[in-house]
């Protein structure tokens, strides 16, 4: 820095001197700005200020002043700024803080204006202006107690302001205090007569005390002032409404719904009002819409109902008055009324309770009766409708219609004599009721008049139920004796489904008589539920039956009928045979037989009967009767050839089966049973074309299908066996030996997911031989249910069915249950039955291989290889083997020679690469595991974390943390692989996330000095010094004599300006270090920023020592001994840090050190 010359320190002097008679010009133009502010001018008052402040006038009270001269000129940004300053400046007067709160109301910071002008009035302000704003500010911060006590010291003021008297007025409504805020707004009036504010204050405080005629006054005159807003209108209307002025309240809140009010207290007011006026189409309108907005008041229902009646919408008239009688209300008009709507719906119930409730009050209304004479009609109450159709008639009535009624009322009621006088009493006043003359002949055929009757029904032309006439037509005729007339009148009633007994037992005797069984059957059963009971009924029934084939409704018919004719008893006794009744049938039958009976059926039926009685020798002779007596076709070849073969004849039988294949040569059963026969003789080929061709024809049950799949497993075509075997199965076969022919058949295929429930079934139902139990421990075997597939070898295996590969699997399960030496015996037991089982050799090679017996493991791998086993598993466990003999050479060619063999091995995959990676080959490493994950459909996290730490040990991050990312998306919580990750954000720079990671870490349970060391490292990245230093704490609790955590806690102290904190850091580093120079150095800063330069040149002192080359050092401490004014020490060491190198230094040189 240069030196100022003494030129310069004497013109310093005469400026001292200047300055002070400057002081004493100021004073008077202060005086004279003074004068001017309180004469008011207060622009020249203002300009004043300026130029004093602006000349530097130190008197702060100036401030004040400007601002109240700019408060004058309503210039209130500029007032509040002068009067910031003056506050700034410790000013704290009363005329300061009026000015400035009344500067904020008017800038509408009402809560700042609050702050100021209640300080104002406790240091002793009084002016109306300050409590009239202050209480507008309390008003406009919604605190109504203190804006209502302001207001009134500003009115103790004496100054009379209309607007002070109406705010106070509203801040009296605005705390619930009607009548207080009345005279306010009265006295607001008096002041100032058209003040509409205060007017609509007013009419608001009426409305809320129901003063409706003040109400009125004063919204009238708002609106007769221009005013139109809807809520004006709303309480105007409301008011007039509540005066009754309907008319009045209805224009008004016309103009109301019109601008799209959604209110129900408008919708009612509106809606009673043009109720009143008559105008129900659009009270309807109005009142339906209070309704859904919540309307529930009686009133309101009542006059909607009675307005939707007029208008015919009965539906909504019934539900309106419906809801002012469940209000309350109570009267016959009510109830008229709702029970004509409901009259009119059909609604015919709830609308005779209410018509006979209107009656009961006193209602006279001639349709009420009719509609009750009606409701009790249709719902069958005859005397009730004669009794309202009385009462209808009272005075002497004419109209036919309700003589007809009352007629067809006596007529259900059981008064025929006086239902015929009014039907008479009916057509002597209109003669074309066609339906009182079908009633009157109703009635007459009712009393077995038939010839009137018949007149009556034929002169009512197509009046009445055309079913209903022809059942009596019918019936009379058939009664009168013209039976040939009567029977299309019966058919006729019959199938427009009468349920008549007289009408359907006449019309079932015709159809016997004519032929036609089924219909006489149809009829008669019909007749029977109808309550006919008589034998002929029966007996024609039940022979109807058996010549329909109708077999087993026959036989109860043919019992009821009680006959004991041939006919009968061939007939029950063949039905009896039909209906699978043979036990029954044989008496039947034998009776027949001893009656004489020549009938080949009959013989037929009871050498069925016998047959399956299990009499074979009484179904085959009378088979033969049968025969004898014409009996030829293809049938009873078949069951007589069924009879032999049961009996044990069975080339007898193939016989008989031939010739019903003669005579029909797709004779489906016959083929079925020569195919059995066939079967049972051991000619599985000759059954199989029997069977088959059953089968080909979709005939084929589920018998057939498991004996042909049988015959297919005999002759060993197992997938032909299986297809048909299924097939029965599907179809219901369910006997232990298909599912045990199924299983093993399966197991021949291989495939033993399917084979094992089959031979589970087959075993749990009975078949449990030894080969069964064989089959089924190889399915299970190969399934991996090992301790299921011992159990079952151990049964087989001392059943006899000790084979070579018996002894192997069951070898291999005994492995698999670490039963080594049973397993050791085993596989020894298979070898010796067959030397050359490859297999077993491998598999002894295993369990030598896990009890550690390596080198004998790779005898037996050898055994296997030199047999031409080509398992790739050999290659990779004998490639293990040596792997855990240490001889890498021999491991890695069997590793290879397995992927060789099976290029998708994923096991010798990973063992070559964990051989790879032992051996420090990482790239060859990664290419194995990788091609693990490829052929991995869901790689486990076991292989991913190996991936992830190849790479990761290889510096290559980017791969490291895929793989890590997959490990941490799959669910696993591993600490190591959230804090190899959070190291791979933090060098991406990707602190957020690895901040996450760390804390996932110590969450996982890794609790190091260096995953806190590292997350405050990402803390620091993102600005977080707070966290950063809460980690280093964490860490130095930890690690408490690693420097490092102390020297970056001291930075981040630095970086928080906590110099003595640093420092204290930082003496820790140098006591734990005494040798580390930048330590020094940082402490050196610390000292400086605390003012300390001279302690600051001691520790550089130090470091400068340490490190005598670094031109920082030298730099910063030439900058101490700068402000500590050594000037030429401060440049001879800036000249030492250009020499280090620091150029930048350069500039200190050229500033400070040229004179």
């Amino acid at each position: 820095m240069r030196f100022l010359s003494g030129a310069a320190i004497i013109f310093f002097c005469r400026s001292v001197a200047f300055a002070q008679a400057e002081d004493s010009l100021q004073t008077i133009a202060y005086q004279q700005a003074l004068e001017q502010l309180r004469q008011q001018n207060y622009p020249s008052a203002e300009q004043a200020f300026t130029r004093l402040i602006d000349a530097g006038f130190k008197n702060n009270e100036i401030f004040v002043d400007r601002g109240v001269s700019r408060y004058h000129q309503k210039n209130f940004n500029g007032a509040r700024e002068d009067f910031d300053q003056a506050v700034r400046a410790r000013i704290n007067t009363a005329r300061l803080f009026e000015y400035r709160g009344n500067t904020r109301f008017a800038l509408k910071d009402y809560e700042g204006a609050a702050m100021d002008l209640e300080k104002a009035i406790g240091m002793g302000a009084s002016s109306y202006e300050t409590f009239a704003n202050l209480g507008d500010c309390k008003f406009l911060m919604e605190n109504m107690r203190d804006a209502i006590r302001f207001y009134d010291q500003a009115v103790a003021t004496g100054k009379a302001d209309a607007t002070v008297y109406n705010n106070r007025g509203k801040a009296k409504m605005l705390s619930g205090d009607m009548k207080g805020a009345l005279p306010d707004l009265d006295k607001a009036l008096q002041l100032r007569p058209e003040y509409d504010r205060a007017r609509e204050n007013r009419g608001e405080a009426r409305f809320a005390l129901e003063d409706w005629k003040g109400c009125v006054e004063d919204f009238s005159k708002l609106v007769a002032s221009g005013r139109t807003d809807v809520e004006l209108l709303r309480k105007l209307g409301s008011a007039h409404y509540n005066l009754g002025d309907h008319a009045a309240a209805a224009s008004s809140l016309a103009e109301v719904v019109k601008r799209g009010v959604k209110d129900k207290d408008v919708f009612t007011m509106y809606g009673m009002s043009l109720a009143a006026s008559g105008e129900c189409k659009e009270s309807v309108n109005s009142l339906t819409a209070a309704v859904s907005m919540g309307a529930n008041d009686v009133e309101v229902f009542r006059q909607l109902g009675f307005c939707q009646y007029r208008n015919k919408d009965y539906k909504a008239a019934a539900a309106s008055i419906g809801q002012a009688l469940a209000g309350g209300a109570n009267d016959k008009i009510l109830y008229l009324y709702k029970g004509l709507s409901e009259y009119e719906l059909n609604d015919f119930n709830n609308a005779a309770n209410n018509l006979a409730k209107a009656v009961s009050m006193g209602a006279k209304d001639v349709p009420a009766f009719i509609a009750l004479g009606n409701i009790a009609f249709d719902q069958k109450r005859w005397p009730d409708a004669i009794k309202y159709y009385d009462e209808a008639l009272k005075d002497g009535g004419t109209d036919a219609g309700i003589y007809e009624k009352r007629g067809l009322a006596k007529m259900h009621a059981g008064d025929a004599p006086g239902a015929i006088v009014d039907f008479d009493k009916a057509l002597s006043i209109d003669p074309n009721l066609k339906n009182a003359r079908y009633n009157r002949g109703a009635i007459r055929f009712g009393q077995s008049d038939y010839a009137k009757a018949i007149a009556d029904l034929e002169a009512a032309g197509d009046a009445g139920d055309p079913a209903e006439v022809g059942r009596m037509m019918g019936i009379a005729l058939y009664h009168t004796g013209n039976r040939e007339k009567a029977a299309p009148y019966l058919e006729k009633t019959v199938s427009s489904g009468t349920t008549d007994k007289e009408a359907l037992r006449l019309a079932g005797y015709l159809r016997y008589d004519k032929g036609d069984y089924k219909g006489a059957v149809d009829a008669l059963t019909r007749a029977e539920a109808s309550g006919v009971k008589e034998a002929e009924l029966y007996l024609k029934r039940g022979l109807s039956h058996y010549k329909n084939g109708t077999f087993a409704a026959a036989i109860p018919d043919l019992e009821k009928a009680g006959s004991e004719t041939l006919e009968v008893v061939e007939a029950h006794g063949i039905s009896l045979v039909r209906t699978q009744r043979e036990k029954d049938a044989l008496p039947m039958l034998d009776k027949a037989v001893a009656l004489g009976s020549k009938n080949a059926d009959v013989h037929y039926a009871l050498g069925n009967a016998a047959f399956l009685a299990n009499d074979y020798a009484k179904a085959i002779q009378a088979y033969d009767r049968a025969i004898s007596l014409g009996a030829n076709n293809e049938i009873i070849f078949n069951n007589r050839g069924k009879a032999k073969l049961l009996a044990g004849q069975v080339q007898e039988s193939i016989t008989d089966f031939d010739r019903a294949l003669a005579l029909k040569s797709d004779y489906v059963q016959a083929m079925r049973n020569r195919g059995t026969a066939r079967f049972e003789s051991g000619r599985y080929d000759l059954a199989i074309s029997d069977l088959a061709a059953v089968v080909a024809r979709n005939e084929g049950t589920a018998a057939d299908l498991a004996m042909l799949g049988k015959a297919r497993f005999h002759q060993k075509d197992y997938a032909g066996a299986v297809n048909d075997l299924t097939r029965a199965i599907d179809a219901g076969a369910a006997d232990a030996s298909v599912n045990a022919a199924r299983g093993m058949a399966y197991g021949q295929l291989k495939d033993y997911a399917k084979a094992l429930p089959d031979l589970n079934r087959a075993i749990e139902g009975g078949s449990a031989e030894p080969q069964v139990l064989l089959a089924r421990g190889t399915a299970k075997y190969h399934l991996e249910d090992y301790s299921g597939a011992l159990a079952d070898f151990d049964k087989a295996i001392a059943g006899g069915e000790a084979t070579a590969e018996a002894y192997d699997m069951r070898g291999h399960c005994r492995y698999l249950k670490k039963d080594y030496t049973g397993a050791i015996e085993d596989y020894t037991h298979a070898v010796e039955k067959d030397s050359k089982l490859a297999i077993a050799w491998f598999h002894r090679g295993d369990v030598k291989f896990v009890t550690n017996d390596y080198a004998g493991a790779i005898e037996d791998y050898n055994q296997a290889a030199a047999l031409h086993l080509t398992d790739p598993k050999l290659f990779n466990n004998r490639g293990k083997a040596w792997h855990m003999l240490k001889d890498t050479e021999k491991a890695l060619k069997d590793y290879s020679e397995a992927i060789r063999i099976n290029p998708d091995y994923a096991r010798a995959y990973e063992n070559r690469g964990d051989l790879m990676r032992e051996s420090g080959k990482n790239e060859n490493a990664v290419k194995d595991y990788r091609m693990v994950e490829k052929l991995s459909e869901s790689p486990d996290a076991s292989l991913l974390r190996k991936i992830g730490d190849t790479y990761y040990d290889g510096k290559m991050y980017v791969q490291a943390r895929d793989y890590f990312d997959r490990i941490i998306a799959a669910g696993v919580r591993d600490a190591e692989v959230f804090y190899r990750r959070a190291v791979i954000n933090t060098e991406a720079e990707e602190f957020t996330a690895a901040i996450k990671d760390y804390e996932e870490a110590f969450k996982a349970g890794m609790n190091t000095a260096e995953l806190f060391i590292n997350r405050a490292r990402a803390y620091i990245q993102l600005g977080d010094t707070k966290s950063a230093t809460s980690d280093l704490n964490r860490a130095i609790e930890l690690d408490p004599s690693n420097p490092d955590l102390y020297f970056n806690r001291a930075l981040i102290k630095e970086e928080m300006e906590d110099y003595e904190g640093a420092m204290v850091d930082y003496n820790k580093v140098i006591s734990l270090n005494p040798k580390d120079a930048v330590a020094y150095y940082n402490r050196a800063t610390c000292k400086s920023q605390l003012g300390d330069y001279g302690a600051g040149v001691s520790d550089m002192d130090e470091a400068i020592t340490l490190d005598p080359k670094n031109a920082s050092f030298y730099k910063q401490r030439g900058n101490f001994y700068y402000q500590m004014k050594e000037q030429e020490k401060a440049c001879f060491d800036w000249r030492r840090a250009v020499e280090f190198g620091d150029a930048k230094a350069k500039f200190q040189i050229d500033q400070y050190c040229r004179r």
